[in-house]
């Protein structure tokens, strides 16, 4: 017959559940959508800016800009709008924020005002 110390077994799936929660955890952390942006501490998602945004080959525009998780909505002034996912969602310098609109492969800059 097997002899299992119930202890031990016990321990075993406790670590083996922690390591699986934790291992979610991360994960959840890491997927897109999971974070949202943010200045000096303060969420931006579901808040619109005024800015201007730059790409080389789209030039400079006047635009509304919203947050969304680890997306932006860009309104231009003159119509339209593109999707763009930022580089970081920890956005350092409200004046030179860096995104990627995966669609047309363009990088944007972005400055709010």
């Amino acid at each position: 017959m097997l002899n299992i110390n119930r202890q031990s077994a016990y321990q075993t799936l406790l670590r083996l559940g922690l390591g699986i929660g934790f291992a979610m955890g991360l994960v959840a952390n890491l997927t897109p959508g999971a974070s949202a942006a943010e200045y000096r501490g303060q969420r931006l998602d579901g808040r619109s800016f005024e800015a201007i945004v730059m790409a080389e080959s789209k030039g400079q525009k006047e635009a509304r800009i919203t947050f969304k998780g680890y997306q932006a909505l860009v309104h231009f002034r003159e119509g339209g709008y593109v999707i763009v996912e930022l580089d970081s969602v920890i956005i350092r310098d409200r004046e030179n924020i860096r995104a990627r609109d995966r669609r047309q492969n363009t990088e944007w800059q972005i400055a709010l005002k």
